[in-house]
């Protein structure tokens, strides 16, 4: 079946830890859904022109960003 897997932090390092889970996966030609639980907010304190970027990367790449959860 296909991995879950789960990334906690919507902040840049949670950001920088799912794109490279997803280019791990990916590079040993497996699939896996990947979500993140980005806490109150993704990138909270960045520009909201990075939240739009970043969360547009995630969705091209099938990566569910849950907001708003702990």
């Amino acid at each position: 079946g296909k991995a879950e897997l789960i990334v906690v932090g919507g902040g840049p390092a949670g950001l920088e830890m799912t794109g490279n889970l997803w280019r791990f996966v990916r590079g040993r030609g497996r699939v896996a859904h990947i979500t993140l639980v980005a806490g109150s907010t993704l990138l909270n304190g960045l520009p909201e022109r990075a939240r739009r970027i970043a969360l547009a990367s995630f969705t091209r790449r099938g990566i569910a960003v849950w907001k708003r959860t702990r």
